[in-house]
């Protein structure tokens, strides 16, 4: 079982998101600022569909194994 990211690569790659914001755009734009696949895939993992803030999307993140 793959290892997942630590929450700081995630907003890392994620800094200046617009929100609210779905899923497949939080992975569009973690992409274009260089994640890898490790944080991409964390992201595919999100339970929701969209997130209203950051604080949503580390909330869930958070819940995630």
């Amino acid at each position: 079982m793959a290892q997942h990211p630590a929450a700081n690569e995630v907003t890392k790659h994620l800094s200046g998101m617009h929100f609210p914001a779905k899923r497949q755009e939080l992975e569009q734009h973690a992409s274009s600022h260089g994640a890898g696949d490790d944080v991409l895939q964390a992201i595919r993992d999100l339970p929701q569909d969209e997130y209203g803030n950051m604080a949503d999307v580390m909330k869930a993140f958070g819940q995630e194994d």
